[in-house]
């Protein structure tokens, strides 16, 4: 809280709240955090989707696209914060060249990804490039996992006095394993298919780094194996077109669904038997925790970061392109199937319980406000 007993506000900056990973990490932080010590404001790229929750608890929302005139219309809006925490990776560097310029003292660059690519070479070029100057601007550094700091910040993250790890908290027990969820939700998703069905599941974006064509791929092996089975794909995304598409080609448009985003993930992770996640990149994936907290089998690419294995349960797999690959990622889908249990006190004590989580965060917004200079 500052001196004149009024919280902390936090200009928040980040693409949107409608429902990714970063967006749903931040919306359960603002959720938990005591908002009479610290209250967010957000600068949102696209304004679509928020929730109505988020809207009634005091912040303020500013649609400032980082295309459209950002400087000049977020310049004046920025000297009214302490405090600025971007949430855009190697896109920081603008935001917070900008809140520099305006004066403001703490300046926050969050990572979340441990890597980041793209199918075009002049884009890679140009993450390569934001990185290295990336670090003129912040005063502190933000991150997932030591590894998502290592990879934007430098390897020097884990000794800097001015980094901190700010885990990918959730309310654990919102999805901790239910059978009564399980069954209301498998009712709901197996209309006429067998009740015993095989219900593969998978949560995120439609785009490159989620690498839903591999997947599908690789579900295709599993039918021929498990003909029954169902594939659930949850999210939205620019690349959902292609994928439908390539769903219907190869035939699988009965045992594949889409269901778009969905507010009722802890429903979900319950319906289903094995979560699999074959990302091309991660930082430490907010889905994964709450599908470890579930207590459902994960099987993974290689490409997610260790650190998200928070069980020591998760099976990780290389995503090299070839039919032994695929034959292997769906032997151990299959075989990942497994009774499950209501138990979430490990995942509490592995320190992703947002109660406790959001009070760490708010200690530390409380400290470098408390000991900002301008810089």
């Amino acid at each position: 809280m500052s001196r004149n007993n009024e919280p902390i506000r936090i200009a928040q900056i980040t693409w949107g709240l409608s429902g990714g990973g970063t967006d749903t990490m931040l919306c359960n932080y603002y959720r938990a955090i005591d908002k009479q010590k610290v209250q967010f404001d957000f600068f949102l790229d696209r304004v679509e989707d928020i929730p109505e929750d988020i809207k009634r608890m005091g912040c303020k929302i500013y649609h400032l696209p980082l295309k459209k005139r950002f400087y000049r219309n977020s310049m004046e809006l920025l000297k009214n914060y302490k405090i600025v925490h971007s949430h855009l990776s190697t896109y920081d560097l603008y935001p917070l060249y900008v809140a520099k310029k305006a004066g403001v003292p703490i300046r926050i660059s969050h990572s979340h990804f441990a890597a980041v690519k793209a199918p075009q070479f002049t884009k890679n070029l140009i993450y390569s490039i934001s990185r290295l100057f990336l670090r003129k601007y912040p005063t502190h550094f933000f991150a997932c996992s030591y590894e998502a700091g290592r990879w934007l910040f430098g390897k020097k993250f884990k000794q800097r006095e001015n980094s901190y790890v700010v885990k990918n908290a959730i309310s654990v027990s919102k999805f901790a394993f239910c059978n009564k969820k399980r069954d209301e939700a498998r009712k709901e998703l197996l209309i006429g298919k067998k009740p015993n069905s095989l219900v593969i599941g998978h949560i995120g974006r439609f785009c490159y780094q989620k690498n839903h064509e591999f997947l599908i791929t690789v579900f295709k092996e599993i039918l021929k194996k498990e003909p029954d089975s169902v594939l659930v794909l949850v999210g939205e995304g620019e690349g959902r077109a292609n994928i439908e598409e390539k769903v219907r080609v190869l035939g699988l448009s009965e045992n594949v669904m889409f269901l778009g985003w969905r507010n009722d993930a802890d429903r979900l992770f319950c319906a289903m038997d094995v979560f699999v996640f074959p990302s091309r990149f991660e930082g430490l994936s907010l889905v994964l925790i709450e599908a470890q907290t579930s207590d459902l089998p994960v099987v993974a690419s290689d490409k997610n970061s260790p650190d998200s294995d928070i069980l020591e349960k998760m099976h990780f797999l290389p995503i090299a392109e070839t039919q032994s690959n695929f034959e292997k990622w769906a032997d151990e889908i299959i075989n990942a199937k497994k009774e499950r249990i209501t138990d979430f006190e490990s995942v509490k004590h592995s320190g992703y319980d947002i109660s406790e989580a959001a009070k760490e965060l708010c200690g530390i917004y409380e400290k470098l406000a408390g000991s900002s200079i301008v810089r």
